[in-house]
């Protein structure tokens, strides 16, 4: 990757394997789609952008819950829209897939209480983020909306992109934005 921030294993030295899997399943007459999975990063981005990071009701960075060494990104904010916008276009670019196909791309963890989250939604409802998961508390509603509306904006968005670099790509998530997250 030439993407700052974007890991890349020590362990794969200056290896390709991904371009070798690739170049073979050409060679077959075979499609190709990628696989990525935004929802968590390691420390060196929550250091470099601290605001990428979900965050608790209370404001805490959100810790993975099955790998101490990694955090929870924060789906509806620039992390997705503008760092993975650029990570889904490079793998594009750089390898001619047919497809990104991303794991985990809508909320993890819980409701996200960040920055961008709290801005973006009192821009689009002029409301606070809700305290409650109470779905009959209006501004519960209205969150579930917003949700539902910003990951749908944010599935088109990756599929404009890609569609950019090569027309015949596409953009393909793990499930629509009902997400049972939204809830």
């Amino acid at each position: 990757t030439e993407i700052p921030l974007h890991h890349r294993s020590a362990w794969l030295g200056d290896s390709d394997p991904f371009g070798t899997l690739v170049a073979g399943c050409r060679a077959l007459g075979m499609r190709v789609v990628a696989r990525t999975d935004p929802h968590a990063v390691r420390d060196d981005v929550r250091v470099a952008h601290p605001d990428w990071i979900s965050t608790t009701r209370d404001g805490k960075p959100l810790k993975h819950w099955a790998n101490p060494e990694l955090w929870v990104t924060c789906a509806l904010g620039p992390y997705n829209f503008e760092f993975m916008d650029r990570v889904h276009r490079e793998i594009v670019a750089k390898y001619k897939v047919d497809g990104v196909f991303a794991n985990r791309w809508a909320p993890q963890g819980g409701d996200c209480y960040c920055a961008h989250c709290q801005e973006n939604f009192r821009r689009a409802t002029g409301r606070e983020l809700p305290r409650t998961s109470d779905k009959r508390d209006p501004a519960r509603r209205a969150f579930v909306e917003w949700r539902i509306a910003r990951l749908t904006e944010l599935w088109k968005h990756w599929d404009a992109s890609i569609r950019g670099i090569s027309a015949s790509a596409r953009f393909i998530p793990n499930g629509p934005p009902d997400m049972k997250t939204a809830a």
